[in-house]
């Protein structure tokens, strides 16, 4: 939860800031297990964010709806872990074989008005 918190406080300031955050807390995932909480704070400055406005905001009603809407929309969908993926309003858990991601793609293009 703090990692979401932090990207969508980051996000507020510049999406590309927060993707950047999301691609360095990737790199380092094993750090979170010692780290936690300095490892957000030291990331969140790797990317250039304003990090104590980031703290600020990552208590915020606008980050937790942020939050609470992206658990929503993931429920729907039966989404309880990664890799997810949403295509073309088909939710699918684990690795897609590349037929099934094929098969997709087919049906709404062949829907697809000409």
């Amino acid at each position: 939860m703090p990692a979401a918190q932090m990207f969508e406080a980051i996000a507020l300031q510049s999406t590309e800031k927060a993707y950047s955050f999301h691609d360095e807390l990737y790199e380092h995932q094993d750090e979170m297990k010692d780290k936690k909480d300095a490892l957000l704070l030291e990331l969140a400055a790797k990317v250039g964010a304003d990090v104590k406005r980031a703290q600020a905001d990552m208590k915020s009603d606008v980050v937790k709806k942020r939050i609470e809407d992206d658990t929503a929309e993931a429920q729907q969908f039966d989404f309880h872990g990664t890799p997810s993926f949403l295509i073309n309003g088909v939710g699918l858990v684990g690795v897609p074989s590349q037929e099934t991601v094929n098969k997709i793609v087919d049906r709404w293009l062949d829907k697809k008005p000409g």
